[in-house]
């Protein structure tokens, strides 16, 4: 009895068919590949600045260099050309990517970085919807980066807090508010050029039975809330000069008389500001007679319009002309008042 089902040949058309019909959904879900489902809350992607619209920028200052951010609009996913790695992405469940554009040049500051210490690190958190997000600062240059923020929110409300040294700056992404508080004084000092001037030294020597040659030179003031890995208390205010002086020569007597040449083996800093010292010295260097350093001091309320500069050196005869009655060993100050500059 023949069977029901009949087996017919089947030719190479009908296999070249079959092949094809196996394969054609493979490959359209190669070409159709699902973003990637695997991002978690907290991942950072490197995206392209092309193209991506963002709101006004904003520049935040710390001892470390100045950060220039500015933020996008949340997305829930990514196509692979707005990704650097051309992959595309979906944020996690629930969640969103937030975007962020920015730069940070470490050399704004100038001279003024040598009064800040030893560089401490930059921390920056991402606070969107309470929740915060540790972020790795740019590298320093002039170029913008991009970064999406992978978060298990919407990122309707979105800070950014900026930490150096302890202190926190937190800028509002939606309203641009930038919360400074104590590093205020810092915005002042980017890009400055310290000026330095001569001291009015004529008005110092006025003995006419000395013969001195003295040099003096200071740097403008520097107003700083931050000093050598330390911030200002609140309502104070450090100010920062740098004061170099030199006493190359020092004789007493008369020309065509007698005449007694001593040479500086110590050289004591009397400086004031209204009658307090400084708090110490940064990059001192004493030389025979020649001093200089940044001096230090700690400002309470308003800044000062003066400082009295006094050296205090200790002197040894070193040589004589003609009869000289000159003590061995003597001591002599040298200074006066300079108008400060800011």
């Amino acid at each position: 009895m023949a069977s029901p089902y009949t087996m017919c040949p089947m030719g190479l058309r009908g296999l070249t068919a079959l092949a094809l019909g196996l394969l054609l959904p493979l490959s359209a879900c190669t070409e159709d590949t699902p973003a990637s489902p695997d991002t978690q809350s907290g991942d950072t992607v490197e995206g392209r600045v092309e193209g991506l619209e963002v709101g006004k920028s904003v520049k935040v200052v710390t001892p470390a260099g100045r950060l220039t951010v500015a933020f996008a609009d949340p997305v829930t996913s990514l196509e692979k050309d707005q990704t650097t790695d051309l992959t595309a992405r979906n944020a996690p469940e629930g969640g969103a990517f937030v975007p962020v554009v920015w730069s940070f040049d470490d050399k704004v500051f100038g001279q003024v970085t040598r009064v800040f210490g030893d560089r401490q690190p930059l921390e920056v958190k991402l606070t969107v919807d309470g929740k915060k997000y540790s972020l790795s600062p740019p590298s320093a240059g002039p170029e913008k980066t991009a970064e999406y923020v992978a978060v298990e929110s919407s990122g309707d409300d979105v800070e950014l807090d900026v930490t150096y040294d302890e202190f926190t700056q937190t800028l509002d992404a939606e309203t641009g508010k930038l919360d400074k508080g104590v590093a205020a004084g810092l915005y002042d000092l980017t890009d400055a050029k310290v000026k330095i001037k001569n001291c009015p030294i004529k008005k110092w020597l006025t003995n006419p039975l000395q013969f001195v040659q003295y040099e003096c030179k200071y740097t403008a003031a520097v107003a700083t809330p931050y000093v050598v890995n330390e911030w200002a208390k609140p309502g104070h205010t450090w100010l920062a000069i740098n004061l170099a002086t030199n006493l190359a020569l020092f004789a007493t007597g008369s020309f065509g008389e007698a005449i007694a040449n001593y040479d500086v083996v110590d050289v004591t800093d009397l400086t004031t500001i209204d009658g307090d010292k400084p708090l110490g010295t940064l990059q001192e260097n004493e030389n025979e007679g020649a001093s200089n350093g940044i001096l230090i001091f700690d400002i309470k309320g308003d800044l000062p319009k003066t400082m009295d500069v006094l050296r205090q050196y200790e002197l040894t005869l070193s040589g004589a002309a003609g009869e000289v009655e000159a003590p061995q060993r003597r001591s002599v100050k040298i200074g006066g008042e300079l108008k400060l500059t800011y």
